[in-house]
């Protein structure tokens, strides 16, 4: 091999279960996302895809689970600057009120990538230490009663296996590229007869009907779960009392939802999630403007299902 010469990429492979059985489902140009992010939020993403012509959606067919090939993870000065934007980490979500039910007074809880810590709101009586290696995430969850430690949840497994009562991770596992690795973590943190949840974007939600959700993609979301592939992964790791909920449209999103009811109606052209095209871009910015005046007037129904969905589960005695 040369100087020059970019290593070759090893084919996809299931990031749950190492298995070679995946489908892909489309094939992305790194430029397209690039350019997106660009677009949308202003932010430079290049150096990430460097070395990486296309990314591939593929879907493993034991797991259920899609997933990026190969997994691009975005740089910190990426979510830095997400995090500046208003709507990125709503202060009141649903899948906060859905693991509090599952969390006693005095327990002990390890909230994994607890960005600004707004879970210990939700949790007043127990005992919160969060996780969070962005510093800027810990900088601003400092405050009277929140612990936040800067520091990896490998460090933290290994310090204090055992340590916790209940472990939560909220819009984490999907910009994880090991998630295997990530949910054997959290299991070493928490004890015997021990709680977890996991709240994550729900892959066939409205979201799922949006061309060009470039968030929805590397190097932001590098996975895309099911009920199906969460539930994989709990009978993987022997989890027991497995429960799987989905919030309705929450205040924070409606109007994400109203643009694809709008713009999308029918889901995404000829069923590809990123096509680079200029009508495709119009739709989306079109749908998006009107679906704030939307917004406003129309509360979508009960029956309209939101973008998350909370697993929780007991680890076994």
């Amino acid at each position: 091999m040369t100087a020059n010469t970019v290593p070759a990429i090893p084919g996809p492979t299931c990031p749950l279960t190492g298995d070679g059985d995946v489908d892909v489902l489309e094939a992305i140009p790194a430029a397209h996302l690039i350019d997106g992010y660009r677009r949308q939020f202003r932010i430079d993403v290049a150096a990430a895809f460097r070395g990486v012509a296309t990314i591939e959606l593929c879907r493993a067919a034991a797991s259920g689970l899609m997933f990026f090939h190969p997994m691009v993870a975005g740089p910190p000065d990426m979510y830095a600057k997400l995090r500046a934007l208003p709507w990125y980490d709503p202060a009141d979500k649903a899948e906060f009120r859905i693991a509090a039910r599952h969390i006693g007074d005095g327990d002990r809880v390890l909230d994994i990538g607890c960005g600004r810590g707004r879970f210990a709101r939700a949790i007043p009586n127990a005992r919160y230490v969060g996780l969070e290696s962005a510093a800027a995430g810990t900088g601003e969850a400092r405050a009277p009663g929140i612990e936040v430690r800067n520091t990896s949840l490998a460090d933290e497994a290994a310090a204090a296996p055992g340590g916790y009562d209940a472990v939560t991770a909220f819009q984490v596992l999907e910009h994880v590229t090991d998630p295997a690795g990530f949910l054997a973590a959290a299991l070493r943190c928490l004890k015997p007869g021990g709680r977890i949840a996991l709240g994550v974007p729900a892959s066939d939600s409205y979201v799922a009907g949006i061309a060009d959700m470039v968030l929805n993609a590397p190097p932001h979301h590098v996975t895309w779960w099911t009920a199906d592939a969460l539930r994989h992964a709990a009978k993987r790791l022997g989890l027991t009392d497995v429960d799987i909920v989905r919030p309705g449209v929450e205040p924070w999103e409606s109007r994400l939802y109203w643009t694809q009811r709008l713009a999308f109606p029918r889901g995404t052209p000829f069923g590809r999630k990123f096509a680079a095209s200029r009508s495709g871009r119009a739709r989306l910015v079109a749908g998006y403007l009107a679906a704030g005046m939307v917004d406003r007037l129309v509360r979508p129904g009960r029956a309209a299902l939101g973008s998350t969905m909370v697993m929780t589960a007991r680890k076994p005695r």
